[in-house]
C-alpha cells in the first residue's frame, strides 16, 4: 500500500516539474521571436543638467566624468556640473580641463544632499 502511494505521489511531481520546466522552455523560446519593439526616436530633445556630489571621491571622479560625457546624447543639449567637496586640488585642476563645469566647497559639515542645494 505504501509503495503504490510513493508511487502515485512521484508521478504528480513529475508532471507538475515538468509542467513548470516545460513553461519556462516555451516563453524563453518564444522571446527568440517575438523580439519587443524599439521606440522611435523622440521628435524633439530637451536640454538638460546633470549634477554630480563629489565628497572626497577623488579616486571615481574621472571614470563618472568619463562615462557621462561619452553617452550617446548630443553633447550641445546638457551640461554636467561636479559639484567638489573636499577633493584634492590636482583633482579640481584635472576637472577643470573637462568639458564640464566645477563648483567647489569646502563646508565644514558636508553631505551630497547639501551639495545639490547650494549648486
Amino acid at each position: 500500500m505504501i509503495p503504490e502511494v510513493i508511487h502515485i505521489m512521484e508521478y504528480i511531481l513529475y508532471i507538475y516539474l515538468s509542467v513548470s520546466v516545460g513553461y519556462i522552455v516555451l516563453f524563453s523560446a518564444a522571446s527568440h521571436f517575438f523580439k519587443q519593439k524599439k521606440y522611435p526616436d523622440a521628435p524633439v530633445l530637451h536640454r538638460f543638467i546633470i549634477l554630480v556630489p563629489a565628497y572626497k571621491e577623488d579616486a571615481v571622479i574621472h571614470a563618472c566624468v568619463t562615462s557621462v560625457l561619452r553617452q550617446t546624447y548630443p553633447a550641445e543639449l546638457y551640461d554636467l556640473i561636479v559639484i567638489s567637496d573636499h577633493m584634492r586640488p590636482e583633482t579640481n585642476a584635472s576637472l577643470r580641463k573637462e568639458r564640464i563645469s566645477l563648483i567647489e566647497l569646502h563646508e565644514k559639515e558636508s553631505s551630497k544632499a547639501k551639495a545639490l542645494r547650494i549648486a
